[in-house]
């Protein structure tokens, strides 16, 4: 069974990176099914994982309100597992991953064509997930690649590099609002 759902999750992860993206949710959704009824802290951190990597996998399909669904699964499932195994440091990558995620949604949902006070709370609220993101990578000592269960994950220098350029797009929208009162 343990090894029929990493095989599972690394058949998705394959598939989406060839262009199959709804193949690999397919992958990805029984992966799930067969660890979800599992209380065990350590299978919880996998399941949240799992719905990390089908936020990715819609984000990248254009899906952001699905992707934003199984970010927010993740972030609940993470906050839980954190509260109950604080010593698990998978919990912490993913917090970090999940909330870079719904940072990326809120950066790709600003468009130049809507009204500036959108645009400030689109890049505001993406600020504020990259901050949360860069909050959990600091709780982890000599964080890397790979969670120790073995998921690829993002980076806090990533992190900060969108951060910045949250806080870049703000100065640039207030700019543009002091001009337009002038």
């Amino acid at each position: 069974r343990w090894s029929l759902a990493w095989s599972l999750l690394w058949m998705g992860d394959v598939l989406g990176r060839s262009g199959s993206p709804a193949l690999a949710m397919e992958k990805y959704r029984e992966a799930l099914e067969m660890w979800e009824k599992n209380d065990s802290s350590f299978i919880q951190a996998i399941v949240a994982g799992i719905h990390v990597r089908m936020g990715a996998m819609f984000a990248r399909m254009g899906k952001p309100s699905q992707a934003s669904q199984e970010y927010q699964q993740a972030l609940v499932a993470e906050q839980r597992i954190i509260e109950l195994a604080p010593y698990m440091l998978d919990a912490r990558y993913l917090l970090a991953d999940a909330c870079s995620g719904l940072g990326e949604l809120k950066m790709s949902g600003s468009h130049h064509s809507q009204s500036l006070r959108v645009q400030a709370q689109q890049w505001t609220e993406a600020r504020s997930w990259y901050q949360r993101s860069l909050e959990a990578w600091s709780r982890i000592q000599n964080p890397g690649s790979r969670t120790p269960v073995g998921f690829e994950c993002g980076n806090p220098k990533q992190v900060a590099q969108h951060l910045a350029r949250c806080n870049t797009a703000l100065r640039g929208i207030q700019a543009g609002e002091s001009a337009g009162r002038q």
